[in-house]
């Protein structure tokens, strides 16, 4: 697996620091130079948008070339694993229980939402640092998974989490700053992103025990769709996102009934999306099927 190479920044520590205010209040301070190296980016930002913990992602890759994620959390054993309540196109606060600190709010609303993407393939094997090989992450919490805790269990994920692991704030963390770096033109990291969110849904769909996957997958969906509420991204700058989405929704369709019943009851864009992408599946699956049934004949 290749590695990333750092950017060579030394010149652009040279002139005056300017503060980036975060959702939640947060002043952040960076090099100006740092923030217009990318041709085509809107000097008009949005950072009180974006989580503290997400632009301090954007700039620890604008200075080292590389970013860290949260790890997926323990899932309590008296925790509830219910899926969304209620329908994303009211005015209504869709919250991730386990992501940061800070709450995500992202707000669920129906609007312009992107035309259909077809998702055929997509190689999530690209040339990327394995974050979960990384230090500890700033937001580390006493839930979250420490790598050196079961080492006799290794091989047994089951036994090391029997309750299970909620990738919730994974997901969202690579998606916000995925975000993030559409509105910055920021392509490489734009793509370190989505294979990373690619990876980490694959992850946790193997894992054997997920009592939180419907709902996490559900919260990205609704995510990728709504995109934060950031203007100066539109849906045609992100349709691969909610295409790749989607089609893991599709996948897991008997796994999340449940929130996509949700989702095709309130309608929209992103129910008819869903809908076509679910059937396009069937189809795709009967086809493979009845390819396989003449094969077993000869």
């Amino acid at each position: 697996m290749g590695t990333i190479g750092r950017p060579y920044i030394a010149k652009r520590f040279r002139g005056k620091m300017v503060p980036l205010q975060t959702m939640d209040g947060t002043t952040l301070y960076v090099h100006a130079g740092m923030l217009d190296s990318a041709p085509g980016m809107s000097p008009e930002v949005p950072w009180d948008t974006f989580r503290t913990s997400t632009v301090e992602r954007y700039l620890e890759y604008c200075y080292q070339g590389n970013y860290r994620a949260p790890k997926p959390a323990k899932v309590p054993s008296d925790t509830p694993t219910s899926s969304a309540d209620g329908c994303y196109e009211h005015d209504h606060r869709f919250w991730d229980a386990e992501s940061d600190n800070e709450s995500t709010g992202v707000r669920i609303a129906q609007g312009q939402y992107a035309s259909r993407h077809n998702s055929e393939s997509w190689d999530i094997s690209s040339n990327t640092e394995d974050e979960d090989k990384e230090g500890d992450d700033t937001e580390n919490d006493d839930t979250e998974v420490d790598d050196t805790e079961g080492d006799d269990k290794a091989d047994t994920p089951s036994l090391r989490y029997p309750n299970g692991l909620d990738y919730g704030r994974v997901f969202l963390a690579h998606a916000e700053l995925y975000i993030l770096s559409k509105t910055q033109k920021k392509k490489s990291l734009a793509s370190l992103c989505f294979a990373r969110l690619c990876k980490a849904i694959k992850k946790a769909s193997e894992e054997p025990v997920r009592p939180r996957f419907a709902k996490n997958l559900s919260d990205l969906l609704l995510y990728v769709y709504k995109h934060g509420g950031v203007s100066l991204v539109d849906d045609c700058e992100v349709c691969d996102l909610q295409s790749i989405v989607r089609w893991r929704v599709a996948e897991h369709i008997e796994e999340m009934k449940e929130e996509c019943s949700s989702i095709m009851w309130c309608g929209g864009k992103l129910a008819e999306d869903l809908m076509k992408e679910v059937v396009d599946r069937v189809v795709t699956l009967e086809s493979w099927s009845k390819h396989a049934a003449r094969w077993d004949n000869y």
